[in-house]
């Protein structure tokens, strides 16, 4: 009997861009034909059910966790694709917001397995990536449970992604920024046209963005050139007032009042810590009211209220409480790095901060980190689990004006160094960089939890 070793094993034998993304190829060797010929092999169940497609430089796992949860207060059965994930590799595949088991896992696997081993030898050029692989699995894991919606997450860019062979219900924009410029391009614009690749002749669309932005009139070039329908705030969407606050636990919040149209979603509480994810939520809101009216039915702003104030988003901006305290988030660009700052500052009042970082090789930890090292009493580097992590030394390397700083490329060893200061002056520690360290951290703090983006009671 196969065993999830087994199956992970065989998935680790393609190549995983993921993994490798400071190798990958520029982005324009890249088509979509290979998952289209194994979708074909495999009886195309990606065909025929209500798609939301999210894509964004920030906010996408946000926005797909924030619909999915939506869709499920109005009593639809929703399958859920994540990428990356966080703790384990299951996240992934989610049936009604719950992570599918590992015995589902390992029969999907089993069933790829015979298929990709007929290509190997017919046509090895056809080999699926890491990516197409997990994104085929996920398509039979929502024919196998027969949902009613499915919520994608985009992998990288949109344009070329493995996830981008569905015909959506809405296409979701969440943000543009630079990020991954030497596969997606140089530019905020050449960034914005790839992630508009999502968007399908007259299918509806939302974005987050707002007129002026750099990257706005890419999406709306595209969206009028296809014929969607196009949502964003100011037309369509009010985000009429959002105040980021702390709750009695000494977690972060975020209230705001929004509203599509005219149906107003009023003292909406998130646990989350910043105002883009209030935009976020608006078009999580917005992508569930055009899926609800094509069923010919009404989004209810209560039940809506209720599911978005009862989600956790973990490794996203997440506080562990204990001695000391710990607030997480796989920040990786400069701007959510800055807003994370905001955040740590307000949670922690006067008490000292320790910074607790690591990063890819396509970061740069001077640009990034800039604002969170200034901020910190200690900062501690540690590594990845991940090839593409930049070594620790490096790090601190490009933070040549942080205080306190050491390079520990053990995470254990890392974090206890960070806990021990933020102990000793009563202060707490900040983790930042990547969602692998967000992932190891809450093993190590957290490790009988089960992950779950679900609600609480």
């Amino acid at each position: 009997m196969r065993t999830l070793d087994d199956a992970l094993r065989f998935l680790a034998s393609f190549t995983d861009w993921e993994q490798l993304l400071h190798r990958a190829p520029a982005r324009d060797t890249f088509d979509l034909g290979r998952i289209d010929r194994l979708l074909d092999r495999v009886g195309n169940p990606h065909v025929g059910r209500p798609v939301v497609h999210v894509t964004g430089t920030k906010g996408k796992s946000s926005t797909v966790m924030m619909v999915d949860a939506l869709l499920r207060a109005h009593g639809l059965r929703t399958f859920r694709f994540l990428s990356p994930h966080v703790i384990d590799v299951t996240e992934r595949l989610a049936i009604d917001g719950e992570p599918i088991d590992e015995a589902t896992f390992v029969e999907l696997v089993a069933r790829l397995e015979p298929i990709v081993e007929n290509i190997r030898v017919e046509c090895p050029d056809d080999l699926p990536s890491f990516f197409e692989a997990m994104t085929v699995m996920g398509f039979s894991c929502a024919a196998d449970h027969d949902v009613d919606v499915l919520v994608l997450e985009v992998g990288l860019g949109g344009r070329l992604d493995a996830t981008n062979v569905v015909d959506p219900t809405v296409a979701i924009v969440t943000s543009v920024a630079l990020d991954h410029v030497r596969i997606l391009g140089s530019t905020v614009e050449e960034i914005a046209r790839e992630k508009a690749g999502i968007l399908k002749p007259g299918r509806h669309a939302v974005t987050g963005l707002i007129p002026g932005h750099p990257a706005f009139d890419g999406i709306l070039h595209r969206a009028r050139e296809l014929g969607c329908p196009l949502r964003y705030p100011g037309d369509g969407l009010r985000l009429i007032s959002c105040e980021e606050t702390v709750a009695s636990d000494g977690a972060p919040r975020v209230v705001f009042s929004a509203a599509i149209d005219d149906i107003l979603f009023d003292d909406v509480a998130l646990a989350a810590g910043s105002h883009h994810q209030a935009v976020n939520a608006l078009c999580a809101l917005a992508a569930t009211d055009i899926v609800l009216r094509a069923r010919d039915m009404a989004i209810d702003p209560e039940r809506a209220r209720e599911a978005l104030s009862h989600l956790r988003l973990p490794g996203r901006c997440e506080l562990v409480l204990g001695d000391p305290p710990v607030l997480l988030d796989g920040a990786h660009t400069r701007e959510s790095v800055d807003d994370l700052v905001a955040v740590a500052r307000r949670i922690a009042i006067q008490r000292p901060v320790h910074l607790l970082c690591g990063m890819t090789r396509d970061r740069s930890p001077e640009h990034v980190l800039e604002n969170a090292a200034a901020l910190a009493a200690s900062v501690t580097a540690t590594e990845l689990d991940t090839p593409r992590s930049l070594p620790a030394a490096d790090v601190i390397a490009g933070l040549p004006s942080a205080r306190d700083s050491d390079a520990l490329s053990n995470v254990d060893q890392a974090l206890e160094r960070a806990a021990s200061k933020a102990r000793a002056d009563g202060g707490m520690v900040l983790v930042v960089g990547s969602l692998y360290l967000a992932g190891a951290v809450l093993r190590r703090l957290l490790p009988s939890r089960p992950w779950r983006p679900r609600e609480t009671t």
